[in-house]
């Protein structure tokens, strides 16, 4: 499993970051500067972690879009 931590609150994002190693799961961190949905293609997360800015236009856009990608087609439909 890969877990997606983006950095917009640094301090819990690194102790998270170094939680999740420890027990064995694949990281990737990236900044609130960097193109959130660039490092979502490049690094195929099986989850995200927001440590901040959760109303940020792009944070929406991306749980919309990973939300719906995953979403059962019969829950697309309605």
């Amino acid at each position: 499993m890969k877990v997606l931590i983006t950095l917009t609150d640094v301090e819990p994002a690194v102790r998270l970051n170094a939680q999740l190693e420890a027990s064995g799961l694949s990281t990737a961190m990236v900044s609130p500067l960097d193109d959130l949905p660039a490092a979502v293609k490049r690094e195929k997360p099986d989850a995200i972690v927001f440590t901040g800015n959760l109303l940020d236009p792009q944070t929406t856009s991306l749980v919309r879009q990973r939300s719906g990608a995953r979403a059962a087609p019969s829950a697309r439909a309605r």
